[in-house]
């Protein structure tokens, strides 16, 4: 029976080799040596005695489990799990995901315009919140995958293993392929995202000219007015977040090209 305290216990002594194990490996496996290295990394003055105790204890309390007939190891998926949630570990995800809410800002700037004009107040402040909430999220996706983005660059350059430089760049690459490109593609000047933001912009400020001009609600005016600057502000994070992205992933693509 494995006792939690000493596991908490070993997490909490031993939480730096956890955390560059997470941080290089991810999911995947690791030898003894490598445990053994990180362990002398962190703690350079381990006797060898000490970092032989200090991997068996990782191995005996299931923090480090053996792969099935294999001499290599990989984290408890429990404790990787605990681990990522302490990291905030980020894991890059798709311009599909992006490209959903923005159709669904566009669908619901549709449902707001009918609401406009039938005068249902109720339905503006509805499909007003909604609007920003989708906003907020694709805000906090370009944040996110941003923070992905450097973590992967991060990985990719301490990476002192023998693989060949495009296995150690791989994750890179894909992420250039699978999400700078199409981001760019949604983002230029005559793509699918700024045909959808002028027509909501164009919309927001029609609305505001005829609402300031019937002297309607100044609680309802001041709401638009927010959610049409908040819309501008994140395509222009969206551009900001993407050119950033793109200045991460270049040298080490263009490393990857040169020496392949």
């Amino acid at each position: 029976m494995i006792i939690a305290k000493r596991v908490l216990n070993t997490l909490n002594e031993l939480w730096p080799v956890l955390e560059t194990l997470m941080k290089r490996f991810k999911m995947g496996d690791f030898s003894i040596k490598e445990v053994q290295s990180i362990i002398k990394l962190h703690f350079p003055h381990y006797s060898g005695a000490q970092i032989y105790k200090e991997t068996n204890r990782l191995m005996n309390q299931d923090i480090l489990v053996p792969l099935a007939k294999s001499s290599q190891l990989e984290i408890n998926r429990a404790i990787s799990d605990f681990a990522a949630y302490l990291l905030q570990d980020e894991s890059l995800g798709v311009a599909g995901e992006i490209n959903v809410l923005v159709e669904d800002l566009d669908r619901l700037s549709n449902k707001l315009e009918d609401a406009v004009i039938d005068n249902d107040y109720g339905d503006i402040s509805r499909y007003s919140r909604i609007m920003d909430e989708r906003v907020r999220k694709i805000v906090k996706l370009y944040q996110h995958n941003e923070n992905a983005i450097y973590n992967l660059v991060e990985q990719a350059k301490s990476n002192t293993s023998n693989m060949s430089l495009a296995k150690r760049y791989k994750a890179v690459i894909e992420a250039f392929d699978e999400y700078i490109e199409p981001m760019l593609e949604m983002l230029a000047i005559n793509g699918a995202f700024q045909s959808c933001f002028d027509g909501i912009e164009a919309k927001l400020t029609e609305h505001l000219i005829e609402l300031k001009q019937t002297g309607r609600s100044s609680t309802t005016i001041c709401m638009l007015e927010q959610l049409r600057t908040r819309i501008l502000d994140m395509h222009h994070i969206g551009r900001e977040s993407l050119r950033q992205s793109a200045d991460m992933l270049m040298p080490l693509r263009e490393e990857l090209r040169q020496n392949t």
